[in-house]
């Protein structure tokens, strides 16, 4: 990571060193450098981390969620003890139906269990990517759960947000609803003349996989190096030319 950061995990980040020591080497304060190029990089990583929007995320949750576990729905059927059976949560009835339906035999009929069927079934991204062909009788309750682990959209991206907050940013709300509840921040070293620091940590859900986290931080890492570099050669022509001096 560069200078004056601590993130909890290695990146390759050597352009963006050289990219600092660059602004350095034209006066500028060390302390001004990270808490300026912090709110840049931070604020690129959360561009980064999924969802682009609330709509999008909402529908994610969603599908995720569907792909685990499907409800029955009771005015699909044209028998009306099938519906009935529905209503009435007979999942080993229902079973026997499903069977011997040509198009859902694949299929399973499973009592409500989100933690069961949903949570444990989460991969390392925390997703369900195809369908587990298993359907539930609880529809009220399925909605219930969708509707409050769509509550939860914006927790990855609010891990980045008390650091970011920490440097003058902002985040719409649909992330900063989540407060500081997913990640933290340590500024008691950004102000030292001599090596500031910031320490960010973010720890959602959402983050906990590493080659995700890492990749979308070496992404923004090598955006904002690029950056840098381009600011920091406009600077040094500016420079140039106040002075009288040719710039090729």
């Amino acid at each position: 990571m560069p200078t004056g950061s601590g993130f909890t995990f290695n990146i390759d980040s050597i352009r963006f060193d050289k990219a600092m020591a660059a602004f350095r080497s034209l006066g500028i304060e060390s302390k001004v450098i990270v808490k300026d190029e912090t709110r840049f990089l931070v604020k690129q990583v959360i561009k980064f981390t999924p969802p682009k929007t609330l709509a999008q995320g909402r529908k994610a949750v969603a599908r995720d969620i569907k792909n685990a576990m499907e409800p029955l729905d009771d005015t699909k059927f044209t028998s009306k003890k099938i519906s009935m059976l529905i209503r009435n949560k007979d999942v080993n009835s229902m079973r026997e139906v499903v069977r011997r339906i040509p198009t859902m035999k694949a299929s399973t009929v499973e009592e409500f269990d989100p933690v069961r069927l949903h949570e444990r079934r989460r991969d390392s991204r925390g997703r369900v990517q195809r369908s587990k062909g298993v359907f539930v009788l609880d529809k009220k309750g399925w909605k219930k759960y969708v509707s409050k682990k769509q509550k939860n959209v914006g927790s990855a991206k609010a891990g980045w947000w008390p650091s970011l907050a920490a440097v003058g940013g902002s985040v719409p709300s649909w992330v900063s609803r989540h407060s500081n509840r997913f990640g933290s921040v340590d500024t008691s070293r950004l102000e030292s003349n001599t090596s500031p620091r910031i320490r960010i940590q973010n720890f959602s859900t959402a983050a906990n996989s590493q080659n995700q986290q890492n990749h979308q931080v070496e992404s923004a890492v090598r955006m904002r190096a690029r950056s840098m570099e381009g600011k920091a050669r406009h600077m040094v022509e500016q420079a140039a030319k106040a002075g009288g001096l040719t710039v090729h």
